[in-house]
């Protein structure tokens, strides 16, 4: 599973997902067997609860028994 995430409307989220990707081929992992989520919203201003993407690989791992690794990628404009 790869979580690529997102604070601002001005990061590209497909090249942060394109970064993880390649380390998840890396480990021998394929398309078939990767589930991606994206998702664009500021942590800091959000509660656990509002984190959708958070909250939807939390939801997608309790039922799929067969998720063994999640990827994730994090970047942040924080100065």
């Amino acid at each position: 599973m790869v979580l690529s995430r997102v604070s601002t409307e001005g990061q590209d989220l497909t090249q942060q997902t394109d970064e993880v990707l390649r380390e998840v081929y890396k480990d021998g992992y394929t398309d078939s067997n990767i589930v991606i989520i994206e998702d664009k919203e500021s942590a800091i201003q959000l509660s656990e609860e509002e984190r959708h993407g958070f909250n939807k690989m939390k939801e997608y791992i309790s039922t799929n028994p067969n998720i063994n690794c999640v990827f994730i990628d994090h970047h942040s404009n924080i100065q």
